[in-house]
């Protein structure tokens, strides 16, 4: 009975639920991704040079193309 009462005690993990119990209308939620590299990033291949939109992305940030939409480098 003890072992029974700790599971009863756990709260719902929002990873057990199955995919198909989220609606097809859910807004995909926003996330945010720190990057770090321990040496650090080459700054003509990886930082933009203009700040604003990412019309054109550099060497580094090329094989983001197809996301270039979806993030912000700061």
């Amino acid at each position: 009975m003890a072992s029974g009462s700790a599971l009863l005690a756990l709260p719902w993990l929002e990873s057990m639920n199955p995919l198909s119990a989220t609606p097809a209308s859910a807004k995909p939620p926003t996330r945010l991704i720190f990057c770090g590299v321990g040496y650090g990033f080459t700054e003509k291949t990886f930082y933009p040079t203009e700040s604003g939109p990412l019309d054109h992305l550099t060497e580094g940030l090329s094989p983001l193309e197809r996301h270039k939409k979806d993030f912000s480098i700061i």
